[in-house]
């Protein structure tokens, strides 16, 4: 099974009474395209790490329509929701934007080096997400610096790098 960002990932089930699921494929952690992938489910939208098994199939991405080669995949159902009015990026998304800005990289160039969907990364930088393990850790390489930074490590701390006395003291100042 080999697969293209923007292809969709079919499972079918073979009990009764279970529904099949489709979902986009938006990372890929190899670069043949052979699974694991990070997959945005239509259902839920959620994004998940999926190691396909038999039941599985691939509907690869007709490049030139930009449509599926395949019409057997029924279209996501409808969002029910309040539609938000103005993208509201979580802390990961605001500092995965600002390190790329800093660097003079586009979204496809940082989604071509992390091997992630330019959608995605769009999707990351504008709505608050919560991305995989793997994805931070490509989206790192990609921007030159560790998943700690991008995750906002240090952020809350106070200026300075001082270390505590060995054996501190109270003292009362004066008012000059």
């Amino acid at each position: 099974m080999r697969a293209h960002l923007g292809d969709r990932l079919v499972v079918e089930s073979p009990a009764t009474g279970v529904v099949r699921r489709d979902g986009e494929i938006v990372g890929l952690h190899h670069d043949d395209g052979t699974p694991p992938y990070d997959v945005r489910w239509s259902d839920t939208d959620d994004i998940t790490l999926v190691f396909p098994g038999p039941d599985a199939h691939i509907q690869h991405l007709d490049a030139e329509h930009g449509q599926a080669d395949t019409a057997d995949v029924p279209a996501p159902p409808a969002a029910t929701g309040p539609v938000p009015e103005e993208p509201n990026p979580g802390d990961i998304g605001r500092r995965v934007a600002v390190e790329r800005r800093r660097q003079g990289l586009s979204r496809e160039e940082t989604a071509r080096r992390a091997r992630i969907s330019p959608r995605y990364l769009a999707y990351l930088e504008e709505q608050s997400a919560d991305p995989s393990t793997a994805t931070l850790l490509a989206l790192a390489a990609a921007l030159g610096t560790t998943v700690t930074a991008l995750r906002g490590a240090g952020v809350d701390l106070p200026p300075g790098q001082g270390h505590a006395l060995l054996r501190p003291q109270l003292r009362d100042l004066g008012p000059e």
